[in-house]
């Protein structure tokens, strides 16, 4: 699917569900997001990324269903039962997130990578984050400081010796090393 068609797709699917008024374009800038409603600006966003990536047509389409089910869905809803409902109706996969199989940016641009010693959890980042995080699947989705996630760039060198930022307070006072980071 060419970008041309990913357009006329998406205005088409604009009038469709009676979102007159609505605009759609090109998002030249995220790496982050495949696709983004802005409901303020009466929007609804693309990444060019994922026609540069060779993304097939079924995931395209599914990016423009996903984010009219956010124009759609009411304000509060974020990914929540309401989005999932509409999502689903108007054909669209109810999840948040994309297949992992996609390529994305991150997959050649990425420059900090976050990883959990104890199960091997890892994912790739574009920016460094501004505090620590801890494992999703050690933690069972809630933060927990106990399991803060190691950073380190592309060449493996650590952030820092707790692989959080230093500045940040709350995580410099743990205690927890990445194996041959002591005494860094």
């Amino acid at each position: 699917m060419k970008a041309a068609e990913v357009e006329r797709f998406a205005r088409a699917t604009l009038r469709e569900h009676g979102l007159h008024g609505w605009r759609f374009r090109w998002n030249t800038t995220s790496k982050r997001y495949a696709g983004w409603c802005k409901k303020t600006e009466r929007v609804v966003e693309v990444s060019e990324w994922v026609i540069d990536l060779g993304w097939p047509e079924e995931a395209l389409r599914d990016i423009v269903l996903h984010e009219v089910a956010h124009a759609l869905a009411p304000e509060v809803s974020s990914h929540g039962p309401a989005w999932k409902a509409i999502a689903a109706r108007i054909g669209a996969d109810p999840t948040a997130y994309y297949d992992d199989d996609l390529p994305t940016p991150k997959d050649t641009e990425w420059t900090w990578r976050q990883h959990c010693p104890d199960c091997g959890w890892e994912r790739y980042l574009l920016r460094l984050p501004r505090a620590g995080s801890s494992c999703p699947d050690c933690g069972n989705g809630a933060f927990n400081p106990a399991l803060l996630l190691y950073i380190d760039s592309r060449d493996g060198r650590p952030v820092t010796a707790r692989g959080v930022r230093a500045t940040h307070t709350r995580y410099d006072a743990l205690d927890r090393l990445p194996p041959g980071t002591e005494g860094l």
